[in-house]
């Protein structure tokens, strides 16, 4: 376990390093690291004795969901960012529901409080606070960022209590 954890967190720090390198392909590099990471996940995962309790799965969906995070922004004006954490929040829930892996719901609730953070980011806030924005456009990044997480939040949790 702490061989995969240590990986995780290898390919996680050398992440940044690698996407100074290459000015431009910051998203691009984010969004393959996630897609090594979620790959590693998955083998991890098929070699586990139970995915839904092991830590090292959940390190490296952990650390895919971070990568995938970097690359929303990387990529995407921050102005809607906040939904955009939103949605991966939602995507995770999902998978959270589906797979049942662990790590899946704990990262839809780190998305969730990086899409609330995003709202109070100098792109929404300091454009609604300076008047840029008008009340329209900034609900509109405020409802995305408000909806989404809260589905994710509420999704796992009642299918659980449906199980019951």
């Amino acid at each position: 376990m702490i061989g995969a954890a240590g990986a995780a967190l290898t390919l996680t720090f050398s992440l940044g390093a690698v996407a100074r390198a290459v000015p431009g392909w910051d998203g691009a590099i984010d969004a393959a690291f996630a897609i090594l990471l979620g790959g590693g996940a998955v083998v991890l995962a098929r070699r586990a004795d139970d995915p839904r309790t092991d830590v090292a799965t959940a390190a490296w969906i952990a650390a895919a969901a971070e990568a995938s995070g970097l690359a929303l922004h990387a990529s995407l004006d921050g102005r809607i960012a906040p939904t955009a954490y939103g949605i991966l929040a939602l995507a995770l829930a999902a998978l959270a529901v589906r797979v049942g892996w662990r790590g899946f719901a704990q990262s839809a609730a780190a998305a969730s409080l990086a899409s609330f953070a995003a709202i109070l980011a100098p792109p929404v806030a300091a454009a609604a606070f300076a008047g840029h924005a008008t009340w329209l456009v900034t609900a509109a990044i405020a409802c995305g960022a408000t909806l989404a997480p809260v589905a994710a939040w509420r999704w796992p949790r009642s299918t659980l209590r449906a199980a019951a």
